[in-house]
């Protein structure tokens, strides 16, 4: 498959920022449902926070100016006194309150040793905000540590943004979650996650049944679709072979913009205008349209004002290993990383656009520019972890093979909270991988086949290979830590 008309990865997001204008759309939800949605305007209070003068403190409350002449040794009486505690709302004739510690009782009067200032210990209406002030700005994500303080202040509605995005799959033999499928088809489950990954940009989706037909029929049904759409994904039929009528579909009731994008996974993707509603079109393969979402419909939705809930760390990786790409084409290389003698390394995974489970596993996407045929091993680049570090800080990268000493590995790695990556390699190899530290063990098996594992001194304090030599000697097969390759492989 050709595509001699392409753009590049920069120039397909620089033409949706400047084609695609954000719509103008705002809903009022509860506040009980506002967690992850962007204010369209200020979240104003409904009433003073709080409403009444109250007390900070438990003591008495006093009209200050009765206690003008009090010192130590020379209490003085505090006829309008009237016990408080810390909370309670003040008198309409008080403005301070006297601490219990500052405070002497005869006879059911109180009196004080100590002068009271005017508001001393009171909290005043409206400390914290006063009605009509703003509580949160526009384009704010609400979190969910903010709903509190909004029903504390009145709210009980928000005015959020909102966008009708439509996600529409295109294809046979496409069956819905839930269902078994049967020879020739396959669960759809593009929408799904779709859905998922933009609600984290506080983004709410339409799902619509898969559509299976030629360029008409897709058009029939997207032009219903664009009426009541702000943007519309397409999931499928964009390759350009005779069967695939999404573009054709497309292109008949609007302007396609491109089609076409030297970027991997991703290359047939699709971007058209059709009035002034944009429409995307994703390969149908799973992990192939995950990665345009996060790259190209992710950052889109961004300009718009609808950026990603959570922003994950960005680290500085070693690659393990070399990394091949092509001349021209924008390639997104899934890593599993490992935290190995304090740096983190980075091995490439297989890159197979048509996995659905391709996207279980990378702690991390290596974006390898156009311009470069690919890195080195050794080299080191930034890449943004697909998530919090803590599940690529529990990762035991191992060397070795599939065998009983992995399964005995795998089984130590679990008792101690660690997740075994198997990295593969020749036993010959072991310990140039060893001493180069990228990876913490090493999984082997002894001549008489009992399981042998091994690592090298400098990786004794590593905090993974530490749990797991604890364990594997309480399960009586202990890590060896060897200073050369004779005794890696011995």
């Amino acid at each position: 498959m050709r595509f001699f008309d392409q753009v590049t990865y920069l120039e397909a997001r620089a033409i949706m920022a400047r084609t695609f204008s954000a719509p103008n759309r705002a809903e009022a939800v509860p506040v009980t449902g506002a967690v992850g949605r962007v204010t369209a305007e200020p979240v104003l209070a409904v009433f003073d926070v709080p409403g009444e003068d109250r007390s900070l403190v438990d003591g008495c409350a006093v009209m200050s100016a009765h206690t003008v002449g009090a010192r130590e040794g020379v209490p003085v009486a505090l006829p309008s006194g009237v016990p408080v505690e810390s909370g309670d709302p003040l008198p309409d004739w008080c403005d301070a309150v006297v601490m219990v510690e500052d405070l002497g009782e005869s006879e059911g009067k109180y009196f004080t040793s100590r002068p009271a200032r005017p508001w001393q210990g009171v909290r005043r209406s409206g400390a914290e905000i006063r009605r009509g002030e703003e509580i949160l700005p526009a384009f704010h994500r609400i979190l969910p540590d903010e709903v509190g303080a909004l029903v504390a202040c009145g709210v009980q509605e928000v005015c959020v943004r909102a966008l009708r995005v439509a996600l529409v799959p295109i294809g046979r033999g496409l069956v819905q979650p839930g269902t078994l499928p049967g020879p020739g088809e396959v669960v759809e489950s593009n929408t799904t996650r779709a859905a998922a990954v933009l609600a984290g940009c506080g983004v709410g989706c339409i799902s619509y049944p898969a559509v299976a037909g030629g360029a008409g029929t897709i058009g029939d049904a997207l032009a219903t679709i664009i009426r009541t759409s702000d943007l519309v994904l397409l999931f499928g039929g964009v390759s350009k072979g005779s069967r695939d009528g999404t573009a054709r579909a497309v292109g008949s009731l609007g302007e396609i913009l491109f089609h076409g994008v030297a970027m991997q996974p991703g290359r047939p993707t699709l971007a058209a205008r059709v009035g002034k509603v944009p429409v995307i079109a994703l390969p149908g393969y799973p992990f192939a349209a995950g990665v345009v979402l996060r790259e190209l419909v992710a950052p889109l939705l961004c300009t718009w004002g609808f950026p990603p809930a959570v922003q994950y760390q960005v680290v500085p990786v070693e690659l393990a290993r070399p990394v091949v790409s092509e001349v021209g084409v924008d390639e997104f290389v899934p890593l599993t990383l490992g935290f190995i003698g304090g740096r983190w390394v980075a091995y490439p995974r297989a890159r197979n656009p048509a996995s659905h489970l391709a996207d279980i596993g990378p702690h991390a996407f290596l974006h390898v520019p156009g311009r470069v045929e690919g890195f080195e091993a050794g080299t080191v680049h930034e890449v943004r972890l697909t998530a919090g570090d803590r599940t690529a800080r529990r990762t035991l990268i191992v060397h070795g093979a599939p065998g009983a000493a992995l399964e005995g590995l795998s089984a130590v790695a679990r008792a101690v909270g660690l997740q075994v990556e198997l990295v593969g390699g020749r036993t010959a190899a072991t310990f140039d991988v060893l001493g180069a530290r990228r990876c913490h063990l090493a999984a082997l098996e002894r001549p008489d086949g009992q399981p042998r594992l091994v690592s090298v001194p400098s990786l004794v304090d590593d905090p993974c290979v530490r749990a797991v030599t604890v364990a594997a000697k309480a399960a009586d097969c202990p890590v060896e830590f060897v200073t050369s390759g004779r005794e890696a492989c011995g």
